[in-house]
């Protein structure tokens, strides 16, 4: 315990004597030399401590700032060091140099970059997100064409690559739609076009809406649930009628933004659906739909003998929706009836 301590202390002064030297060397008006000396003092500090702070810093610094550390990491050889890592032997320790290669890549890395391609799916997608940062739409195809995501998970770094894009490279890999093999990366795609709004993600929406593949028309649901729109609405509501319950599920949570009286008189219905997942969702969509919503729930939760499952669905969002009204006082109660008492 005493050696860890003292092993715990002497590498947070060695991190204040790095963080001293790194901070008063970003000031503006330095010349060449300066830099110049900058680096060498750098180099002289403990070389692990120094590549980790750098690297913190540029991780969390934005502009100038972002691009003198990033000219000081390089200078200093530590991303030297990381795309040396890529040609690791072992996947994981090539993840670990890609996460340490990602924010301080440039053309310079292009080519160690796209010999991944044949990698791992995990260190396919972390170097698409490097691609993605620099601007590169065609590499980050390039990289995704072929990946498989066999594990949901898979999907959050994915889904940040998609969003470093910018609108006008995220609808040129849109239009590259059927290069991708895999039905999870085409989903993700989907959901991030139609939010941030690129060019020709209607027509893919509607496509994937018909796909036998349970995974595209779950994308096309979550898709069309980000677009206010007469043919999003419609698509929820034949999303809703799915032979997959998953499809269902997703549809009536997708529904819940839409609080009019077409999508709550389906959402009424939908509870009672044979699937679990597909009363919570839709339970919790009238919820969200306001007064109309809460009536359509209290209605089912009265209706014990015909419905069971449906009541007890509704019986549940009506006791959070009684517990969240407690905390937010309002002047008269949304909804009366058997089962509803109004806020104190």
């Amino acid at each position: 315990m005493a050696v860890h301590t003292w092993w715990q202390r002497r590498a947070q002064r060695t991190r204040l004597r790095v963080g001293e030297v790194i901070g008063a060397s970003l000031c503006d008006g330095r010349d060449d030399r300066a830099e110049g000396e900058l680096v060498e003092r750098v180099r002289r500090l403990p070389h692990r401590v120094a590549g980790e702070l750098l690297f913190e810093q540029i991780v969390t610094s934005g502009g100038q700032r972002r691009r003198r550390l990033v000219a000081l990491h390089r200078a200093c050889g530590f991303a030297h060091e990381a795309v040396r890592g890529l040609r690791a032997w072992r996947w994981r320790r090539r993840v670990k140099a890609l996460r340490l290669v990602g924010p301080v890549a440039s053309e310079a890395e292009f080519a160690e970059l796209l010999e991944r391609a044949k990698d791992a799916p995990l260190v396919r997608v972390l170097a698409a997100q490097s691609f993605a940062r620099l601007g590169r739409a065609d590499h980050v195809v390039t990289l995704l064409a072929a990946v498989k995501l066999d594990n949901p998970l898979m999907e959050a770094p994915l889904a940040m690559a998609l969003e470093q894009l910018t609108t006008e490279d995220l609808g040129r890999v849109l239009a590259r739609w059927d290069a991708f093999v895999c039905s999870r990366v085409q989903r993700r795609l989907l959901i991030t076009a139609t939010r941030r709004g690129a060019v020709g993600f209607r027509k893919r929406v509607e496509a994937a809406a018909q796909s036998p593949d349970f995974e595209l028309r779950i994308g096309a649901c979550d898709a069309a649930g980000n677009v206010d729109a007469v043919w999003s609405r419609h698509l929820l509501f034949h999303g809703l009628r799915d032979i997959d319950w998953r499809v269902r599920a997703h549809a009536a949570k997708r529904l819940g933004r839409c609080a009019r009286g077409a999508a709550i008189d389906s959402l009424a219905e939908a509870l009672g659906d044979s699937a679990f997942w597909v009363r919570q969702n839709a339970a919790r969509a009238l919820r969200r739909c306001g007064r109309e919503g809460l009536i359509r729930l209290a209605r089912a939760a009265r209706g014990k003998e015909s419905d069971p499952f449906a009541a007890q669905v509704a019986a549940q969002e009506l006791h959070r929706e009684r517990a969240w009204s407690r905390r937010r006082p309002r002047t008269m109660p949304i909804v009366s009836g058997p089962g509803w008492q109004p806020p104190v």
